[in-house]
């Protein structure tokens, strides 16, 4: 090989690399349905017939992507092979949350995956069959939900920056521990997505409801900023100009769907507003068989991790209230407990990695049971 064709091979070589860079950086900003080639060009200030060159769809960006993230954790792996079992995971946790827009991309595809149809959806597949059948197995893990934790965990910290995935990690498997967090930050903006429609009349309230079922579904399926107005109106039954006339601003469809969505959720639990701890096994367990629901949390929490997104601060907002309520539930019920605001936090993480992961095989992942397993081991933590 002649010095000009290496020199060439290196200039294309770098090249693959600002493209999968820019790729990277565009789909955790958009999701992967919001991006186009075009878009990448663009971020790479090359033609779009360029990138055709080195890679022929987006979906082969995706692959390649995939691929370079699997590598490099094999790679870290095999140059480490004294780390076995948790400690691997404490120092993949490490290494992930080392590199830039890793975590970002992670938790936008986690989520827009789970539909079959998505082009990483076998990979994500496979990712958690393998952890099931290493950290996760009962014989090798000392905890249950190990990789649900981390997946939550990585998630949850893009809406609350005092949160360290690799501390919280090391604090859960009995590691060194991560100072206390402060969680008195102050609030994101309670108008964040913009104000409810007014209720109005039968007619109208039927026909809203009608293009909020509608919205949910489609926001399930493909996420928020890919799916169109336009799409909805259709899907619905209606003009998109009757779709405004009910719902107002995208955003307000955002804020109605969501609202719906926590709406069916507090109903699975006590008529009276009570809350136990067994009542949050329970709701789990009453999730699954309401699967739009989950798949409609699980698309939205995970690609709303972009500050720039609509509905950043409910997410945020929502986890520091979920957190904090969960934690008082832990004080009432298991006074013992060293930490309840920390335990609150992994096992608020741990289900939201448990419903990504039964998205993907609901046959093979044990949602309540792991969580009633994970409650009992926190209730006896000295």
């Amino acid at each position: 090989m002649g010095t000009t064709t290496v020199q060439r091979y290196a200039a294309g070589r770098a090249r693959e690399v600002e493209l999968l860079d820019a790729a990277s950086s565009l789909f955790a900003e958009r999701d992967f349905g919001g991006v186009s080639l075009r878009d990448i060009a663009a971020r790479t200030g090359i033609s779009h017939a360029s990138v055709l060159r080195y890679y022929p769809s987006k979906d082969a960006i995706l692959r390649a992507l995939l691929d370079r993230w699997e590598q490099g954790n094999i790679a870290f792996s095999r140059e480490h092979p004294e780390l076995r079992g948790p400690e691997l995971t404490m120092a993949l946790a490490r290494r992930n949350d080392a590199v830039p827009g890793y975590v970002e991309l992670f938790a936008v595809l986690a989520g827009e995956a789970t539909p079959s149809q998505h082009p990483a959806h076998d990979h994500f597949a496979r990712r958690y069959r393998d952890l099931r059948g290493g950290f996760d197995n009962p014989g090798q893990a000392p905890e249950p939900g190990l990789s649900a934790l981390w997946d939550g965990l990585q998630i949850m910290s893009l809406y609350i920056d005092e949160l360290q995935v690799p501390d919280e990690l090391a604090a859960f498997l009995g590691g060194a521990g991560a100072p206390r967090r402060a969680w008195d930050l102050p609030e994101p903006p309670a108008e964040a997505l913009g104000r409810e429609a007014g209720a109005g009349y039968s007619k109208g309230r039927r026909r809203r409801a009608e293009i909020v079922r509608n919205a949910s579904r489609l926001f399930a399926e493909r996420g928020f900023l890919a799916t169109s107005l336009s799409e909805i109106a259709r899907h619905a039954g209606v003009s998109k100009s009757t779709l405004v006339h009910h719902i107002g601003t995208k955003n307000n469809l955002l804020a109605s769907v969501l609202q719906a969505r926590d709406h069916a959720v507090i109903e699975t639990f006590d008529a009276d507003g009570g809350m136990r701890l067994s009542d949050l096994v329970t709701g789990s367990r009453l999730n699954e068989l309401s699967s739009g629901l989950v798949e409609l949390y699980t698309v939205m929490v995970c690609e709303a991790t972009s500050p720039l997104h609509p509905a950043h601060d409910y997410f945020s907002r929502r986890y520091r209230n979920t957190v904090s309520r969960f934690a008082e539930l832990l004080r009432a019920e298991a006074p013992g407990i060293p930490d309840p605001l920390r335990s609150a936090t992994w096992f608020v993480a741990t289900w939201d990695g448990l419903q990504i992961q039964w998205l993907y095989d609901r046959d093979a992942v044990d949602v309540p049971g792991t969580l009633a397993r994970l409650l009992a081991d926190l209730s006896t933590r000295d």
